[in-house]
């Protein structure tokens, strides 16, 4: 177990890129509506001129953006005179509008989408996307992301521009303080312990979104860590259905979710509550826990309440099953961007050169490292400088070292709505049993659907 005091909000910031691109509430479109970048404005007959002139790259991108890498998007049309992104954003649910849209056969010339397995091989890369093996950032790329993210074989079909997410409890300093809570809980047995004596004290212990859904998978995947590492070839045993989730990994993580949910230490709206809700909560001392599985909550709170206050009020542990341990996952989110084969050459050659301008590629770099600066984050490219930060560089570095990480971004068929079947648990509609059952049953559908001679029937 861990000093509490050790944390700073910064190891959040730098150790949180990636995870729910659809974790945003907002109100639901039916439709991906249309924007486009500030410096698309054009207020002279001359510019209209030039502009018609340059050639217009589309790209679907989330309704989540941080902040620092809408501005680097943004920034595109400003770094090089050949071309114009416009933007069009995939409302939420993200993953469900994204892939009914892509389904149809419509591209945009680039998109931003997980590069996790049960996202990215719905997007069927192999007969639906450029290969960018050739591409400078593949060799440049650092922490072997690029060996668990967006890959198959030895195709690279997209980079993964941000730091791993790593999924987390973030915790209200004050509120420990109160509890004299001198260590951070590890495993379960002592998060339980802990979510008692802040119930008793009048204290919401842990604060969950099921109203938004996608919050409910994070303590389940923080509770996987311990087993994934204790088990590292359990991925490759699911791909090849040597294995299900119905293995105790998975199991006995989400019976103790149930456990703690029983027991009272959620919030008692969480079928409703929202993840942006649990802001304000986790702010006012009302509440001990919020699990964190999403950059843009820091941020967010820092907007809110100002850089002092969060950091000191926020801090973070990685709890898991049976011993602490972080569970990181790059390619979750909007960190990796890919290039749809739309049989375009003059598109595809701009979609590329986004993505030269997005991984830092000469003449690029100051705007990668700017990004960085901004974000902040570990650039996760050779030849640039991690930025300034209250705590020392190797604080992200030891979470990812001690994780157990990548192979969860291995996983090659989709499981399913994971964040449904909680829900349903939540509600009372399923067992821990019926959740697991219905991820092995969508992996085996996927897998049967794809025609993979390694799933062994």
């Amino acid at each position: 177990m861990k000093k509490y005091g050790l944390i700073l909000v910064v190891a959040i910031l730098i150790a949180t890129m990636g995870f729910g691109a659809s974790c945003k509430t907002t109100e639901q479109a039916a439709v991906i509506t249309e924007t486009t970048t500030e410096t698309e404005a054009i207020t002279t007959t001359t510019e209209t001129a030039e502009a018609k002139e340059k050639v217009t790259i589309t790209a679907w991108i989330s309704s989540t953006q941080p902040n620092a890498l809408e501005k680097f998007v943004n920034s595109f049309n400003e770094a090089q005179d050949l071309y114009i992104l416009k933007k069009e954003v995939v409302p939420l649910p993200f993953e469900q509008t994204f892939l009914t849209k892509w389904a149809t056969g419509d591209r945009p010339d680039i998109c931003q989408f997980h590069g996790t397995g049960n996202w990215f091989y719905q997007l069927n890369p192999t007969e639906t996307l450029v290969d960018l093996s050739d591409m400078e950032f593949v060799g440049n790329s650092l922490y072997g992301f690029m060996d668990t993210t967006s890959r198959i074989g030895d195709k690279v079909y997209g980079p993964h521009i941000n730091y791993a997410t790593v999924f987390a409890m973030i915790y209200n300093k004050e509120v420990f303080n109160a509890l004299n809570i001198g260590e951070l809980p590890g495993n379960y047995d002592e998060l339980k312990k802990l979510c008692k004596v802040a119930k008793d004290a009048g204290y919401i212990p842990i604060y969950d979104a099921g109203g938004d859904q996608w919050p409910l998978q994070i303590i389940p995947y923080m509770f996987f860590a311990s087993g994934f590492k204790d088990n590292p070839t359990i991925v490759d045993k699911i791909n090849t259905n040597q294995d299900d989730f119905n293995n105790p990994i998975f199991l006995k993580s989400i019976e103790k979710y149930k456990e703690l949910l029983d027991a009272g230490y959620f919030n008692t709206d969480i079928l409703t509550a929202t993840f942006d809700g649990g802001h304000e909560e986790i702010m006012s001392s009302k509440v001990a826990m919020l699990a964190f599985g999403g950059n843009y909550i820091i941020p967010t709170l820092i907007e809110k309440f100002g850089l002092d206050e969060v950091n000191k009020k926020i801090g973070m542990f990685t709890p898991s099953l049976d011993y602490s341990c972080a569970f990181t996952s790059p390619g979750a989110g909007w960190s990796n961007w890919y290039v749809p084969d739309t049989g375009d050459p003059e598109k595809i050659k701009g979609a590329k050169e986004f993505i030269k301008y997005l991984t830092g590629t000469a003449p690029y770099e100051k705007y990668y490292q700017t990004y960085c600066d901004e974000t902040p984050q570990h650039p996760v490219f050779e030849g640039f400088k991690s930025p300034e930060l209250d705590l020392p560089d190797q604080q992200l570095l030891k979470y990812v070292s001690a994780s157990s990480d990548a192979s969860w971004g291995k996983l090659k068929y989709a499981y399913g709505p994971f964040e449904t079947f909680m829900q349903e648990m939540v509600a009372g509609i399923k067992t821990p049993l019926d959740v697991c059952k219905a991820l092995s049953d969508e992996f085996r559908k996927s897998a049967e659907t794809a025609g993979s001679p390694d799933f062994k029937k």
